[in-house]
């Protein structure tokens, strides 16, 4: 990570990392395909997934290579963004987005079991839907369905998230 070598070259003491997977996973790619291709779209969304969640798994471990009291870090926090997604299966055309967020569910406790004696907080953040490019891609209808299930009535927005993720630190 270039954030991390800068940090590295200036000697800085790395406290905190927030995690966010990469978008983009947001439709099934094997929907957009042609029906006689639609085994080998699901392969590749699937690798999508797969290097996403690696590179949230990379990032984290230059984190806690730096961070843990064990290699002379003073220790610090990680927040790892995840989504409802994990838990309710997310919107229709989202199986492989779900299917990463509840990786990053799953390697968070894990994490958190690991480095925990070593200084470092390993959290996650899982807000529900949020005002997105991806959330306005949502027709009317669809939209309508989803504002009546949640108890606000309406999408959540990134300050918020922000906001809640800087406080985890």
């Amino acid at each position: 990570l270039p954030l991390m070598a800068a940090a590295d070259d200036r000697r800085a003491h790395l406290q905190a990392l927030i995690a966010q997977l990469r978008s983009g996973l947001a439709h099934s790619p094997w929907q957009l395909m042609p029906s006689d291709t639609a085994i080998q779209p699901i392969v590749v969304g699937g690798n999508e997934a797969v290097l996403r969640v690696s590179q949230a798994l990379d990032d984290a471990g230059q984190a806690v290579r730096r961070m843990s009291t064990k290699v002379g870090g003073r220790g610090g926090a990680i927040v790892n963004l995840s989504s409802v997604a994990a838990r309710l299966g997310g919107l229709a055309g989202g199986a492989a987005y779900a299917a990463s967020k509840g990786a990053i569910d799953t390697f968070t406790l894990a994490l958190a079991k690991e480095v925990g004696l070593e200084g470092n907080r390993v959290n996650a953040l899982r807000p529900g839907l949020i005002e997105t490019d991806m959330a306005s891609e949502m027709n009317d209808e669809y939209r309508e369905k989803i504002l009546a299930m949640i108890p606000l009535g309406r999408l959540g927005n990134v300050t918020e998230v922000a906001e809640i993720a800087c406080f985890m630190l």
